[in-house]
């Protein structure tokens, strides 16, 4: 892709799309206004985010097992259809118990946590070719089980704390995108 440049410096033009450095310049500030507004919005209200979250899987759930099942029944693949069948009954339980998949889910990242670390604190362990390496393998993997331990014995907490995490995350995107946009 080309882009000439015209008469008005700082401005250039995609010449199939008609995509000016203005209009770019607008879309960086939209994002950065809607990133804002979601950072504040996850920071704020941690939970209920996290509900909505749930709530939006499910309905996106539901609307895939749609698609399998109809497409299932239309191609004749009875194995398609019921895979439509078992989404709907995911995305109906993320719908309507969104608080049940909130609790569960820090659970299951935490057990996933402490496998991970686990396995790699037994491959460390079991494979000591370079003892420099290895003192600070089994460190990071110690590091790694107790963190899992954290997030397992204190679910909701973690799961606030990460969604926060994220809301200043994208607070911090936003602030970028706004001062890159006005170097466009």
């Amino acid at each position: 892709m080309v882009y000439k440049r015209y008469e008005k410096p700082g401005r250039c033009r995609h010449p199939e799309k008609g995509i000016t450095m203005s209009t770019e310049k607008k879309q960086s500030y939209g994002m950065s206004v809607i990133l804002l507004i979601m950072g504040i919005v996850l920071l704020i209200w941690s939970d209920s985010a996290l509900r909505a979250v749930a709530i939006v899987i499910g309905i996106g759930c539901i609307a895939e097992a749609a698609v399998m099942i109809v497409s299932g029944l239309r191609s004749g693949r009875s194995s398609i259809a019921a895979g439509g069948i078992i989404l709907i009954i995911i995305g109906l339980v993320f719908v309507l118990h969104p608080a049940f998949i909130i609790s569960i889910l820090p659970i299951l990242i935490g057990i996933g946590i402490i496998i991970n670390g686990a396995g790699s604190l037994y491959r460390t362990v079991s494979c000591r070719n370079n003892v420099s390496r290895t003192a600070m393998h089994i460190l990071l993997a110690i590091i790694t089980i107790l963190l899992g331990l954290i997030v397992l014995f204190n679910p909701f907490e973690t799961m606030s704390t990460v969604v926060k995490i994220i809301g200043i995350i994208m607070i911090y995107n936003s602030i970028t995108s706004f001062l890159l946009g006005r170097e466009l």
